[in-house]
């Protein structure tokens, strides 16, 4: 029932997006982001229903006499079941940023795939009360065809406010990815991380479900070989 009442609201969703988020196509560049703190809107709130960490890390190339540069960190993603909608929204920053044996580093930027389909998408940069994060993800340079790019700096031991994603989808999948990119001591560096949250309408069967499947599918094919035979 839960599963009917989100695909008839979800055809809602486009026709009621946030005034506070930025309503972004594929095609659009250089998109100014404005964050909106958490107990200023109720677009993003609601039950966590994922929330996994993702660890990355890179490195440049060792210079003559010097140490290898390097930085590691995590990707946070996250998905809450929407209070104010049937929808989801995909939430995810950057967070626990160490870099090593470097002088002037960043990261400076991060891309989603996954988003396919989903387009509009209302992109909300978040401030939380508990002050998770410092660092506010304020541009968006480019909606691909399958998902963002965005624009951030940085540092060691900062970290993104979370940035929500909303678009129709009812329910998410693990398969999206993040490309982060950073600037290790002038070199330009970058790694790809799997299994981030991702926009779907296709709700999984339990795994009860799967097996039952299994076996009246077994069945079917025994019938028909005994009525061959």
């Amino acid at each position: 029932m839960r599963f009917l009442t989100k695909f008839a609201c979800s055809v809602a969703f486009l026709a009621a997006t946030s005034a506070q988020a930025e309503v972004v196509n594929i095609g659009d560049t250089n998109v100014a982001l404005t964050a909106i703190n958490a107990s200023a809107t109720t677009d993003t709130a609601g039950m966590v229903i994922f929330d996994k960490l993702i660890a990355f890390s890179m490195a440049g190339l060792p210079t003559a006499g010097a140490p290898t540069p390097s930085v590691s960190g995590n990707v946070q993603t996250r998905v809450v079941d929407r209070n104010n909608s049937d929808t989801v929204a995909i939430s995810f920053r950057l967070r626990d940023i160490v870099f090593e044996n470097t002088v002037d580093s960043a990261i400076t930027g991060i891309s989603l795939t996954g988003y396919d389909g989903f387009f509009p998408a209302d992109i909300q940069p978040i401030t939380e009360t508990t002050s998770d994060g410092d660092v506010v993800i304020d541009l968006l340079t480019e909606a691909t065809s399958d998902g963002f790019e965005f624009s951030t700096i940085v540092g060691s031991g900062s970290e993104n406010t979370f940035t929500a994603i909303m678009t129709s989808a009812l329910t998410f999948s693990k398969l999206g990815s993040a490309t982060i990119f950073a600037n290790l001591d002038g070199q330009a560096v970058s790694t790809t991380v799997f299994g981030l949250a991702a926009p779907t309408t296709v709700v999984p069967l339990p795994a009860s479900s799967v097996l039952l499947l299994a076996g009246l599918g077994g069945l079917a094919f025994a019938r028909r070989r005994k009525a061959k035979a």
